[in-house]
């Protein structure tokens, strides 16, 4: 063999090196982006969400102060996914009744576990302005979630006769990108309270509206005696605990218990103008003291009469309309 011929063999066989070596580099590549892309290709994505919104659609009252409902989550995909359940205000008669419903969630074993007095263990707590429970669910799996909303005895009596609007929705996260989000639609339900029913304190009193032209209202002493005080306040019908102090013509006594309210006292228009004044149904509060004019007071009787303006001007009248 001559120098030039060995010289040949050697490079053939360098160049048969290097080209197995670069094929099997690039065999390798191919081989593990096929995989990648061929795993992408194979997953899938799927959510079907089911809401029990009848049993959140609820009064609250002095008697009923928690509502339940359970929220599906079915994760159809083919992987495991980061679920996520979203309650929200969608509108409010008064802005801070949402703040007021207070919102538990947690995993329970199945929607009939899901009740007003279930114990949520490990819920995930806020309000009704803006909440969103987490977790997780495997690929092909369900998750219930049991939804518990409620509020306390004394936001039913600051919010009576308010509603709102609240919506849930859930969604599934595959992994960190759009494409890998899936969501349901939102499900609205309504939650109102009931307006409290005020009882006030002391007797009724009698009255005779002398055909609107001015009123009596009457209560009882039980001992006239002196040296015993009454003061007077009037509210509207949806407002009895915002009162407004009254003046009566003629100050009452415990020997003539009457209460005038007449269309021309400077008092009662006084009230009418004010803030917490307004024409129509209106309270007479009647508070009483042994002590004088500094008190202790306590209310002893309440009235009903209303106001309305006529061709000949303001009328008042026994009882509501």
């Amino acid at each position: 063999m001559t120098r030039w011929s060995w010289r040949m063999s050697v490079l053939a066989g360098a160049v048969a090196v290097l080209t197995l070596a670069g094929g099997g580099g690039a065999a390798a590549y191919w081989s593990a982006q096929a995989q990648v892309e061929a795993t992408a290709a194979a997953a899938s994505t799927g959510l079907v969400q089911t809401v029990q919104s009848t049993p959140l659609t609820v009064t609250y009252s002095s008697s009923l102060r928690v509502a339940a409902g359970a929220v599906t989550v079915q994760n159809t995909g083919s992987r495991g996914a980061a679920y996520s359940l979203s309650l929200s205000a969608a509108s409010a008669t008064s802005a801070g009744l949402p703040g007021a419903i207070t919102v538990a969630a947690a995993v329970v074993a199945s929607a009939a576990a899901c009740t007003t007095t279930a114990t949520l263990s490990g819920a995930q707590t806020g309000t009704a302005s803006s909440f969103t429970a987490t977790g997780t669910v495997a690929a092909g799996a369900s998750v219930v979630v049991c939804l518990q909303t409620s509020m306390t005895a004394a936001d039913v009596t600051t919010y009576g006769g308010a509603s709102a609007s609240l919506s849930v929705r859930t969604g599934l996260e595959y992994a960190a990108a759009d494409a890998w989000r899936v969501s349901g639609a939102a499900v609205t339900f309504t939650q109102q309270v009931a307006q409290s029913q005020f009882v006030p304190d002391g007797t009724a009193m009698t009255c005779n509206d002398n055909n609107g032209w001015n009123l009596d209202l009457w209560f009882t002493e039980a001992t006239p005696t002196s040296g015993i005080s009454y003061r007077f306040f009037l509210a509207r019908e949806s407002t009895p605990t915002t009162r407004v102090a009254y003046s009566p013509a003629t100050d009452p006594n415990p020997w003539w218990t009457a209460v005038q309210v007449a269309p021309g006292n400077a008092s009662l228009q006084s009230y009418l103008s004010s803030a917490n004044g307004a024409m129509g149904n209106t309270w007479l509060f009647v508070e009483r003291s042994t002590a004088g004019s500094g008190g202790p007071w306590t209310q002893i009787a309440y009235g009903k009469f209303r106001t309305a303006t006529l061709a000949e001007g303001l009328r008042t009248w026994c009882g509501w309309q």
